[in-house]
């Protein structure tokens, strides 16, 4: 999944994470797969969406810091 990130006086930095249950994760031979950009998604039943917006399906979440230097 693409992530993006911008604020202003800065360039906009675009990184992406990896699901940790992906069969391939280890396979990939081209760009290789960081440790700490691998997460896990959580199941989250439907109506629990956050911040008040209407999703009544399942949804999966997921946490992670980022720490830019």
């Amino acid at each position: 999944m693409d992530n993006h990130i911008s604020t202003l006086g800065y360039r906009t930095l675009v990184f992406e994470v990896f699901a940790g249950d992906d069969p391939y994760l280890d396979q990939d031979a081209v760009f290789g797969v960081r440790e700490d950009l691998v997460m896990f998604y959580k199941d989250m039943p439907a109506g629990s969406f956050p911040r008040d917006m209407r999703c009544q399906v399942k949804w999966m979440d997921r946490i992670f810091k980022l720490i830019l230097t």
